[in-house]
């Protein structure tokens, strides 16, 4: 599912595509810490279950969804701030914009992270909006 998802992301959103592709697959399941998927920067975590349980749409969404961290550089704009909040703020920003420029289909199988009062907002407007709350 996942290489089918990279292949779609390839021929319709190169850029995307291109950086998914070299994000090495590690299926985390049996270790119980990943629920659906996870990035390092160089690693693309995932839970099977998970993965088979969405369609490609989805999961070329999923795919999307962790490059975003890479491309946006959240790893190294953390700074100080709360990683856990961080990393809301991550969500909201690449969320919009994956559903926006329409790669892949928005996850629905679990909550996620998606509001249009953050459309075009960047990630450290997002995170200073969330501490507010």
């Amino acid at each position: 599912m996942l290489v089918a998802a990279r292949i779609k992301m390839l021929f319709n959103q190169p850029f995307w595509g291109n950086i998914a592709c070299r994000l090495k697959l590690v299926d985390v399941t049996d270790e119980g810490w990943c629920s659906t998927a996870a990035t390092d920067g160089r690693h693309f975590f995932y839970n099977r279950d998970f993965v088979m349980s969405l369609s490609v749409q989805q999961n070329v969404f999923l795919v999307g969804h962790e490059i975003g961290h890479c491309i946006y550089e959240h790893f190294l704009r953390v700074d100080n701030r709360d990683k856990q909040y961080w990393n809301m703020a991550g969500d909201y920003v690449i969320n919009y914009i994956l559903k926006r420029e329409r790669i892949g289909a928005v996850i629905t199988k679990v909550q996620i992270l998606l509001d249009n009062k953050y459309a075009d907002w960047t990630t450290e407007d997002v995170y200073d909006d969330i501490l507010k709350s």
